[in-house]
Formats: structure tokens, sequence, C-alpha cells
């Protein structure tokens, strides 16, 4: 019953409906199509797939925004819309003052990559 909430804030009403009474059997195209997963890729090409996307994080995104990031997400969908807003325009704030924010935007101008 839990998986249900969740699967119905995923997908919408109408596709777990369609899942959870159809009882079929979901291909990773399928939960692609769905929005249950954001890629597909061959079981010999997922530990290659899952480092070069982490290594992509890692690379392009400083710990601070990543967490902010994460926080917000989680955080944010729990609130009311005016709620929602005046908290992201807090953290977007405090992100903005963060030293990790304006490292990124000296190595933009500089047109070299960020260190974290």
């Amino acid at each position: 019953a839990i998986v249900m909430v969740f699967l119905i804030r995923k997908v919408g009403e109408q596709k777990a409906k369609q899942l959870l009474l159809s009882g079929e059997i979901m291909t990773g195209d399928r939960a692609l199509e769905f929005g249950l997963v954001n890629y597909v890729v061959q079981p010999d090409a997922l530990e290659t797939a899952v480092l070069d996307f982490a290594n992509r994080l890692i690379r392009n995104n400083s710990t601070l925004s990543m967490e902010l990031t994460k926080k917000m997400i989680a955080e944010v969908q729990e609130l009311p819309l005016n709620e929602a807003l005046e908290y992201a325009a807090t953290m977007n704030a405090r992100a903005r003052s963060a030293e990790d924010c304006k490292k990124g935007v000296q190595a933009f101008l500089d047109k070299k990559d960020p260190s974290w």
C-alpha cells in the first residue's frame, strides 16, 4: 500500500491505475516511458553508466549545491505552493551567498572547470 502512494505521486493516477490493475510486467523502456527511471542501459554497460554519471556529478557540482538541491526537492513536495516558493527563494539566496557559488561563477568567467 505504501508503494502505491509513491507510485501515484510519481506517475499520476491514470498510469498508476493501469499498472496496478493490469499487473503487467514492465520493461526498462516502459519504465522510462512512465518516468520511473531516468536511463535504460544494457546490463553489461550498467557499471560504466553509473560511474560516468557519478563522475559528471562530482565534476560539475559542488557538494553543497547537491546537498541543498536534494534538501529542497525533499522539502518542497510537502509544502503548500506559497510556502514552497518562499522556501525555494530562501534556499536560492543561501546558495548564491555560498563560497562554492562564487567559485563556480569565477570559474565560468575564467572559462575554467571549477575545482570542488
